[in-house]
Order: C-alpha cells, then structure tokens, then sequence
C-alpha cells in the first residue's frame, strides 16, 4: 500500500475539522439550519488555509442522504465519494489547466442535467482567478441565474484578479492564516496519532516555518518525521515506534537558522562584541543557510525583546516562544533600554532590507549589523534633558552670566510697560537629539513709528513720503477711524494707495499701475464714498485725484514713492518678529540648552498668546 502524506491523510473531512476558520465555519452551519444557502461561493485566502477542503466538506453536507446538515453521516455514498473523484454530482476543476471559454461552455451545458444522487450538482473551480475573461463572460449569465439543483464554489488566493461581475454575484469568505496557538495543537493531535513525540520548541519552529498555513505545517512535520525515522547514528527505527522528535532534528531536517545562533548574534551586537558577531555569521554562512533569513530572524528577535520589555504576560504575545525563550529574552532586555531597542530595530530593519536587495548579502549582513554596535546610550542624553527641563521651567536656578547694557535682547529684563510676555517655542537641535522648549521672553517695546508708520527718518527718505495731517491727523488716522469703521471693504483696497498729498483742499493718491486696488477706487461708487468720507473727516469737500504710480513718476521725474499702509504693516511685523526671536534666543534658559546640548537654534515658533497692546 502506497504511504498517504500527512496533508492529505489529515485533510478535514467535514466543516467543524477545519483548524483556525471559526468565522467560515459558523456562517456555513447556520446557512443550512436555517435554509438560506447561497447558489456560488468564493472561498479567498493564503495557500494551504482551507479553501479547497472546506468546498468539499460544504460539498458533503449538502448532498449526503441526512442534508443539508451540518453533521453529515460520513457513510452514505455521497459522504464516502466526493474528493476521491468518484461522485458524479461533484465536479472538480482545475481553473489553472481549464481555463479558456471552450471549457466553461461545456460547463454550461453539463449544468443542464439533474444530480444522480444527491440533492445538487456541484462545481468546485480551483484557482478561479486563473479563468480568461471570455471564459468569466461565458460563465457570468450562468452563475448569476443557476438551475435550482446546481451550486459553485470558486477557490482562489487572489480575488482582485477576479471581475467585480462575478463577485458581485458570490458569497465571500476570507480564510485567515491559522495562529501559531491553534496550528500548534492541530500538529500536537496529528503527532499523538502518528505516535510521535516532539519538544514545544522543535514544534514551534515547524509553527513559524508554516507561517500560517495547514497544508505547509504538516508537509514540514512529514519532512521532519522522515529525517528523525533515522535515530542512534543512521540506524532506522522499527515500523510503529514511537519517535522522539527534538529541536535539533528540525532544524537540521527543514535547514533552518537555530534560534540560539540567532540570540547569540543579538546578544554580541548589544554587548558591542563585533569579534564573537562575525564570528557567529562566519559560522552560519558556512553552514549553508539563507542569510536573508538570518537578517530576518534577527529583525524578529529585536521585536520579541521589545515586547519581553514592555509586556507583563510575555508568553501571551509570543506565543511561538518557548517558556524558557522567553525567561532569555527577558533577561537579555533588561541590559538595554527601551530608546536604544527602538533604535537598534530600525537599523536591523534597514540591514534585513539591504540583505534582501543585495548582490553580495553576507557583506551587507556583516555591515548592517556592524552599524548596531555603534549606537550611543540614550541615557546621557535623558539626563542631560532632564537637567534642560528644569533650567526652562526654573525649578533649577540657570547659572550666573554676565549681561552687557546693549543686548538688544532684553532676555533679563523685566516687560516692557503695557505689554505681556510673550511665548515662544525655540527649537535646539544637537548633534544627537532634537528638543523643544516652551520659554516665555519679553515682549520688547516698539517706537510708534513700527506700528503704523514707517522706520525710516524723514531724511532717509522721499520727500513725498511725509503725510501732511490736519489737526494732527492725517492718512493713518482716516484709515483707522473713519474708512474702516464705516467700510471694511474700501480700507482693505486703500490700505494699498501710496497718498502723495493729503489736506483739506486736495488728496492725491496713486495705485500700482492698473491693479485691483486701482481698479476698485476709480469705481464710481467707490470714488463717491472716498470723497464722502474726505469730506466727513477733513470738514469739507477736496479734490479727488486717483492716479497710478506710473503717472507720478512720469510726472515728477522721481521713481520713489511713498509706502502703503499695507507695506508699513508688513514691514512692522516683520521686525517685531525680529525682536521677539532674538528676545527667545537671548533667554536664559535657551541659552544653557545651547551650552548643554552643544547644538544650534533651529526654529523659534510664537505661540497663539500674543502680547497685549
């Protein structure tokens, strides 16, 4: 009698076998208790999960003698014929090797006749998604309106390969990898039955090899029943025995990297040993693994730390690990902190990616893990932050500096009058970290004249510049009093005039040649209500001139002209930004950050609580 493998001789037989798809296996049940079949199928998902083996046990339960029934009778005909080809109402197809639309027209026309058995004629299509769209187009009307005794289940691990015609037209369901937990007691039972013995962490590393998949896990654990039948130095062990599976015969049978090579190379990296790390890869490259599984498993190890680090249950999240696994990673996370781990994970990340790209992946291996030993201690920098917060928040008193009387700062003086302080973030950047501190300098007090007027003296220029006023009031004063306050809309377009002339028998002003502002105030509506209110603050009617700065200048022969309202405040602010960065710089506090950390201002950001006027 020829020797039936373990995937097949353990294949599920009926739904509630299935191992890990709880959610299909519930909706299905309950789908025939309660009569609501669906016509067509689509079972979705990673290889060897299920997907074909759950189509025939649906296929079972619906044709045998006793079905509909969740329970099928595992005795009758169609319970003992479907999956050994035998059952003529269960027609299995291969959609990788039958894939054109001659294929699916005689599927059609085979759907015509009646089951011979059993309640439905059923289609199971492997690898659906390998179908020519013709043949999806021959199949779609069939699919979409089936003879009452006929059912579809499509099998496929890549549904968007498959047209949303069709599956709009099917019931979905994603299998899902098995958990290493439930994969693990589905070998465990297989190997009880086998006779077999094997250590929780020879069984784990066949859990992690499968990656999820069934089908995987017990062609693995065929390969390594086949390499540990050999015991006591080549010597075969009697048919029926019992075998003693161990760690070692795993990893010799499947040619895997052992987890303890892998533990000793991340312990050398974090205990800065580069001899005993090269050593180690030297050793592993000889033995012939893959080195891109290596960088791998060294990446997995970082995460596994992490979590023995941060997680009071371990064992809950690494389920994969064994008990005395976990107790190492413990005690080898307790020698590194969390920063420096975080780091650490990044650079083997990095070096797991390159490996996997390069040419030449042992001396990308050797170098990417080489950069781990170079990782400076987080723990010096922590202390020296802590020693920065409390400089700025002053619960530590800065050291004493001498400040001159021209500053210009004023970062130790006291507010100016009718001003708050102002707030700002200053960003101080080092060689090794990047920190921002919350400081609160002085507002410094600005002349008038950077308000609302320009900084330059009248000598330093144009003539033309300087704003007659009447009663004291001039061009600022109509803008803020009377223009804005009565029409928000015509300040916003004269706060872009340039006036060359401002009294109660003429007002000149000049507009950047032929701009919106222009525009809008030579508008009749907008000229009236500009003389209007002239008129309203200067006690009577002057003349109007709205010329364009090209006009003035031709006129007079001189090209400069005097600023806008609009550029005054710019520029204003501009330096008042000035003043308040340099009064933030000029802190106290971030200048012992500077002195601590050795770094350079980066970026002075103000904070929303701007200084009172």
């Amino acid at each position: 009698m020829s020797y039936l493998v373990l995937a097949r001789k353990y294949r599920p037989r009926t739904l509630g076998d299935l191992v890990g798809q709880g959610h299909v296996v519930r909706t299905l049940e309950n789908a025939m208790a309660l009569g609501r079949v669906h016509h067509a199928f689509l079972f979705t998902g990673a290889r060897g999960v299920g997907k074909t083996s759950a189509a025939r046990a649906l296929a079972r339960a619906l044709n045998c003698e006793k079905g509909p029934t969740a329970q099928p009778c595992m005795a009758c005909p169609s319970c003992l014929g479907d999956g050994q080809g035998t059952d003529p109402d269960v027609i299995e197809i291969d959609g990788a090797s039958n894939n054109g639309v001659d294929h699916i027209r005689e599927l059609r026309e085979s759907v015509r006749y009646l089951p011979t058995r059993g309640s439905f004629r059923i289609f199971i299509i492997d690898e659906v998604h390998m179908l020519t769209q013709a043949a999806f187009n021959a199949l779609l009307k069939t699919l979409e309106e089936p003879p009452e005794h006929v059912k579809f289940f499509f099998a496929t691990t890549e549904p968007h390969k498959i047209p949303t015609t069709i599956l709009s037209r099917c019931q979905r369901f994603d299998f899902r990898r098995v958990a290493p937990g439930p994969l693990a007691a589905h070998l465990s039972e297989v190997l009880a039955a086998e006779s077999c013995e094997v250590a929780p962490a020879a069984l784990s590393q066949i859990v992690r090899e499968a990656q999820g998949s069934v089908r995987d896990a017990l062609s693995l654990l065929d390969q390594v029943l086949s390499y540990a039948g050999s015991q006591n130095d080549g010597e075969a062990s009697a048919p029926g025995s019992a075998l003693s599976i161990a760690e070692e015969q795993v990893v010799l049978a499947l040619g895997l990297v052992d987890r303890q090579s892998v533990f000793d190379v991340v312990a050398a990296a974090l205990s800065r040993d580069a001899t005993a790390m090269l050593e180690l890869i030297d050793e592993i490259d000889g033995r012939g693994h893959d080195l891109v599984d290596l960088a791998s498993l060294v990446v997995e190890l970082l995460r596994d730390l992490a979590v023995a680090q941060v997680h009071r249950q371990p064992q809950r999240v690494l389920a994969s690990r064994s008990p005395s696994e976990i107790a190492a990673l413990v005690e080898l996370a307790s020698s590194v902190s969390e920063a420096d781990l975080s780091r650490l994970f990044r650079l083997a990340s990095d070096c797991a990616d390159d490996v996997a790209r390069s040419g030449q992946p042992r001396i990308s291996l050797e170098m990417g893990l080489l950069r781990l030993l170079h990782v400076e201690s987080a723990a010096s920098i922590d202390g020296l932050l802590t020693r920065l917060t409390e400089v700025v928040d002053g619960s530590v008193p800065p050291e004493p500096r001498e400040t001159s009387g021209n500053s210009g700062g004023g970062s130790g003086g006291s507010v100016a009058s009718g001003h708050r302080a102002r707030h700002s973030t200053v960003q101080v950047e080092s060689p090794k970290r990047c920190v921002s501190a919350s400081v609160s300098a002085p507002a410094p007090a600005l002349n008038t004249t950077a308000m609302g007027h320009s900084s330059q003296s009248t000598a330093s220029r144009p003539q033309s510049d300087v704003k007659p006023s009447v009663g004291g009031r001039g061009w600022p004063e109509f803008l803020r009093d009377v223009v804005r306050t009565r029409s928000p809309g015509l300040g916003s377009v004269m706060a872009h005039a340039r006036v060359v002339e401002f009294g109660p028998e003429l007002v000149r002003i000049a507009f950047d040649s032929k701009s919106f502002h222009y525009e809008a105030a030579v508008r009749d509506d907008g000229r009236a209500l500009l003389i209007e209110l002239l008129g309203d603050f200067l006690g009577g009617t002057p003349g109007l001139e709205i010329v364009t700065a090209a006009e003035i200048g031709a006129g007079t022969g001189d090209t400069s002209m005097p600023h806008t309202e609009a550029e005054r405040a710019v520029d204003a602010a501009r330096r008042r930004r000035e003043q308040i960065e340099q009064a933030a710089v000029s802190h106290p506090g971030v200048q012992d950050a500077i002195s601590i950390l050795g770094g350079v201002v980066k970026a002075v950001v103000s904070t929303p609580e701007t200084e009172g006027e």
